[in-house]
């Protein structure tokens, strides 16, 4: 995870914060470990208030696991 604060400019009052999630896969043959696919770097991320970082965080892993889910699927 990557997170970090900002405010976009003098008349923002909010407080805005940033979270991102990078994950990469790789599936190995189970009979003898041989690499068999590779995800790539799979990127989510999302914007939120203090309020919501919960929300947030939830969302960059469900959003992250179905990138990875659809790469999958259109590999095989």
């Amino acid at each position: 995870f990557i997170t970090g604060s900002r405010i976009r400019n003098s008349r923002d009052q909010t407080l805005k914060h940033d979270v991102e999630l990078v994950i990469e896969a790789r599936l190995y043959r189970a009979e003898d470990h041989v690499l068999i696919w590779e995800s790539g770097t799979i990127t989510a991320s999302d914007t939120y208030v203090a309020d919501n970082q919960d929300e947030a965080l939830d969302y960059v892993v469900q959003l992250a696991a179905q990138k990875l889910a659809d790469r999958l699927g259109h590999s095989f």
